[in-house]
């Protein structure tokens, strides 16, 4: 398993810098503990916390860790979920001479739209329920205790035709 200690280079995967990630157009969502950005096949969901802060307390890293265990272990079990990459400490440019190490998970980025944004009349919305609800009675029989599971936090592929959950803060693994 892939840990917190992993370091990645900005320069060698020519990251974007900090602010660029969280203030362009690959912004992708902001909860209320974390933003979750695109950049090239990957969503890299980072803590939220102000781009000076040189440290991530035990509790951030603890959370993500936990989020990154639910994820693989779902994935594993073959459930809906974008393939998770890992959790890395990424060093972001935030000026020339200041790098900081940003906690993130990164995971497969899925092209679609958040459940929540769909017109009942663009998809069979009723068959997409349907099968979600399918799909968390699945995650429950693992053993799995689901935080928040709503429409916000699942996304519609319709080149793949299916339902992705994508946010796991607060799943537990019993």
């Amino acid at each position: 398993m892939k840990t917190m200690e992993t370091t990645l280079e900005v320069e060698e995967l020519d990251w974007p810098t900090y602010p660029e990630i969280i203030d362009s157009s690959m912004h992708l969502k902001s909860g209320r503990e974390a933003k979750v950005c695109k950049h090239r096949d990957f969503a890299i969901k980072i803590s939220k916390k102000d781009l000076d802060k040189s440290f991530y307390s035990t509790y951030e890293i603890s959370s993500m860790q936990n989020e990154y265990e639910v994820a693989t272990f779902l994935y594993e079990n073959e459930i809906a979920i974008p393939k998770p990459w890992g959790l890395f400490n990424i060093n972001f440019r935030i000026s020339p001479e200041t790098i900081i190490k940003v906690p993130s998970f990164i995971m497969e980025y899925i092209s679609g739209t958040r459940v929540d944004e769909l017109s009942r009349v663009e998809v069979k919305y009723n068959k997409l329920e349907e099968k979600a609800n399918k799909e968390i009675e699945r995650i429950r029989k693992l053993g799995v205790k689901l935080n928040d599971f709503g429409t916000v936090n699942r996304t519609w592929s319709l080149k793949r035709k299916k339902v992705y959950f994508i946010d796991f803060t607060g799943w537990i693994i019993n």
